[in-house]
Parts: structure tokens; C-alpha cells; sequence
């Protein structure tokens, strides 16, 4: 009997954490057949621990550990960032269960192991309710992101807090006796659920007001790209115009060497004129797309003389992707190209490829220096941090937008980065 009800109590504990990564930290499983094989030996792990009798603060922490293993196989997170979310996940949980067992003690005086099968379902039902408000509010549940420092913050404010139901737990039971030290208990356990609810709606306020600072700052700097891009296109438009209007009067010499039978100078002007159109396409690229089309030829031009740049592949004009995402993506692909590399004469390589599954674009140039990465992105390396840096946001979210696939990597005075839609 006691091995089942540790296998339900393991199985409370496992469903409690995998639930808190799901609503809180936004997590969504994705298991491979690799990680399928870590959740057996988790089973496994977990059926041994039924069978060793341990005491139930025991069964707990082995549960927990267990635990953290089923996370990593079950979310698509690296292994620093789910010991990261663990600690802030067992700090939280912790807290909540300790407060909340105090109350369900002091209201149905229930004993071991019920007291401890009763929190975790409490706890359990605690996150699907927030569930059910995320979804029906359409709250954004990324707000609840915490960067390292403000997530071990919010853990210690978790620790202190259950440290403190307990120290007061065991003074009521020693001063106060009957009614009064329940009522006490139920007092101290609400003002705690209280202080950390107000934790994190301030934590989801601040991260909301960060966030629509930082898509304003984004959409000016998409704004500013449309604009560049439109006067690329009006310049183009003024070329074509003077082509035209050049070719009018070109034409009309070929047919004055005609009506006056000068051939020898008829065909020495055709070789000309052939001559400077062959020159225009080899100063142009030429992808297939307009759009791409225009932003490489306007970073890359200028700087064709003093880089080493190779453009090649080719993608048809339409795209799942909207042609604003589109013009955003490549502008800030290419003009970070131009930039890194312009600087010391260097070299890139613009590779663009479009097949049944979808379209790729892969950006590689040549930088100075070192670059340093944080959870997978590149930090900027320009003074002014706070007006820097939105490019590769701007990226990230575009490419999340239509559930795409993106990879940054810097090696060996390189950087490479590849988009898949």
C-alpha cells in the first residue's frame, strides 16, 4: 500500500513541475526519440524510488530531482536553462506548498500522506485555473520571462517567504492554542499567497512595459527600413526612366546609320550598347525576389569594390512570409553584413535557396574582434546598448512569427546566421 501511494505522490510531484513550466514559464513539450528514452529511464527511476520505503520528505526531493530529468526531456530547453528554471520552479512550488498545506491542516486536520496528496492536487488545480485566466484573457504568459538575475530575486523572495510561514507556523503552535492559532495560521498563509500573487503581477506589469518599449523602439526601426527600402525602389524607378529616355535616343542613331548605310558604325555602336548592359547586370544581383533584389543591391554595391561578396540562389517573389516581414528580415540581415564587414575589407557570402519544404537564408561575413553570445543570441558590440541590438529581436521575432527556424554562430572571425521558413 505505501509503494502505491508513493507512486501517486511521484506521479503529483512530476505533473506538478512539468504544469508549472507549461503555464508559467510558456514551455511546450517537444520530444525526440533521443529524449523518449530519457523519460524511460525516468519511469524507470521513479519505480525504483516507490520500492525503497523512504520517509516522505525523502520521496519528495527524489521526486523533484526525477523530476527535472522529465523536464529536459520533455521541453526543448539546454541544460543550464532548465537548472535556472528548476531552482526558481522548486523555490515557487515550494513556497506555495507550504502555504497552502498549512491552510488544507488547519481546515481538515487531514494526516500523512493525505495532508501532502491534498497540496499538490490544491497546487495542481492553482495552475490550471491560471491557465484557464492566461488563455480566456489572451494574457501574454512570455511576460512571466525573467532574466537570471530578477529570477534568482524572485526565488529568494519565494524562499524568504516560506521560510517565514514556517517560523510562524511554529510560533502559533507554540503560544497560541484552539481557534486562535488556526485563525493565525490561515491569516499568515493568505497574506503570503497575497505577497506572492502582487510578486508576480509586478513582474508581469514591468515585463509588459519593457516589452512595449522595446516594440515601439522596434517598429521605428522597421519603419525607418520601409523607408530606406521605398526610396531604393524611387531611385530605381528614376534609372528605368533614364534607360528609357536613353534608349529612345539610342535608337533613333541606330536607325540614322541605317537609312544611311554606315553598317561598320552601326555595328561598333550595338557592340557598345550590348557592352554597357552587360556592365549594368554584372554590377547588379539578381536573386529572383524584388524585394531581396533591391536591399542586396543597395548595402552591397557600395561596398563591392572593397569586399569580397558572393550573392547567389534564387527565390520566387511570392512567399509565405508578407513582403514588410520580408523587406525587415533582409534589411537587417544584409545592412549587419555590410557593416561587420565593410569595416576592415572583408568578405560575404548572401545564399538564398527555396524548395518544397520551405525557404532558406544564410548570411556569413567576416567580423573584427570577439562576439559574445547570451542564450543563443549575439550581443552588440556597439556602445549605446539600449538603441542597439534590436536588429536580431526584430529577426527573432519575425522568424518566430511564422514558426520558423533561425541559428546564429560566430567562429573563427566569422558570422553566420541561418534563417528557415
Amino acid at each position: 500500500m505505501d509503494q502505491f501511494l508513493m507512486m501517486i505522490f511521484f506521479a503529483l510531484t512530476v505533473a506538478e513541475y512539468v504544469s508549472f513550466y507549461y503555464v508559467i514559464f510558456g514551455k511546450r513539450a517537444q520530444v525526440t526519440k533521443k529524449k523518449a528514452m530519457g523519460l524511460l529511464v525516468a519511469a524507470a527511476l521513479l519505480a525504483y524510488g516507490s520500492l525503497q520505503g523512504w520517509s516522505w520528505g525523502t520521496g519528495q526531493g527524489y521526486a523533484i530531482l526525477v523530476s527535472l530529468l522529465i523536464l529536459q526531456c520533455v521541453f526543448p530547453v539546454r541544460i543550464r536553462e532548465n537548472l535556472l528554471l528548476g531552482i526558481a520552479a522548486i523555490a515557487i512550488l515550494t513556497f506555495l506548498e507550504v502555504t497552502v498545506h498549512g491552510i488544507l491542516v488547519v481546515c481538515f486536520r487531514l494526516e500523512r500522506p493525505y495532508d501532502m496528496f491534498a497540496c499538490l492536487a490544491s497546487v495542481l488545480a492553482g495552475l490550471m485555473l491560471t491557465e484557464h485566466i492566461l488563455e480566456k484573457k489572451k494574457l501574454d504568459r512570455r511576460m512571466f520571462g525573467l532574466s537570471f538575475r530578477m529570477r534568482a530575486m524572485v526565488a529568494a523572495v519565494e524562499i524568504m517567504l516560506c521560510l517565514l510561514v514556517t517560523y510562524f507556523d511554529f510560533v502559533l503552535q507554540e503560544v497560541l492554542h484552539g481557534m486562535a492559532k488556526d485563525v493565525g495560521m490561515v491569516l499568515v498563509s493568505a497574506g503570503s499567497l497575497t505577497i506572492s500573487a502582487l510578486l508576480f503581477a509586478i513582474v508581469y506589469y514591468f515585463n509588459s512595459m519593457q516589452d512595449y518599449s522595446m516594440q515601439a523602439e522596434a517598429m521605428e526601426a522597421q519603419n525607418e527600413q520601409q523607408r530606406e527600402y521605398f526610396e531604393q525602389l524611387l531611385k530605381k524607378e528614376q534609372d528605368t526612366r533614364q534607360f528609357r529616355h536613353d534608349l529612345i535616343s539610342q535608337l533613333l542613331e541606330l536607325q540614322n546609320y541605317c537609312q544611311k548605310e554606315e553598317y561598320g558604325k552601326l555595328e561598333g555602336f550595338l557592340e557598345e550598347m550590348l557592352g554597357e548592359i552587360a556592365e549594368i547586370g554584372r554590377r547588379q544581383y539578381d536573386v529572383g525576389n524584388d524585394i531581396v533584389n533591391t536591399i542586396v543591391n543597395y548595402y552591397f554595391i557600395p561596398i563591392k569594390e572593397s569586399c569580397k561578396i558572393k550573392v547567389r540562389g534564387y527565390i520566387a517573389e511570392e512567399q509565405r512570409v508578407s513582403q514588410r516581414d520580408l523587406c525587415v528580415l533582409v534589411s537587417n540581415l544584409v545592412k549587419n553584413a555590410a557593416e561587420a564587414a565593410g569595416k576592415r575589407q572583408g568578405e560575404i557570402l548572401f545564399e538564398v535557396s527555396q524548395g518544397k519544404r520551405g525557404t532558406r537564408i544564410h548570411v556569413r561575413n567576416t567580423m573584427e574582434g570577439e562576439l559574445k553570445m547570451q542564450g543563443g543570441f549575439p550581443l552588440t558590440t556597439k556602445e549605446d546598448k539600449r538603441n542597439h541590438g534590436m536588429g536580431v529581436k526584430t529577426v527573432v521575432g519575425i522568424v518566430e512569427k511564422y514558426n520558423g527556424i533561425y541559428r546564429f554562430k560566430p567562429e573563427d572571425g566569422w558570422y553566420d546566421v541561418e534563417i528557415y521558413f
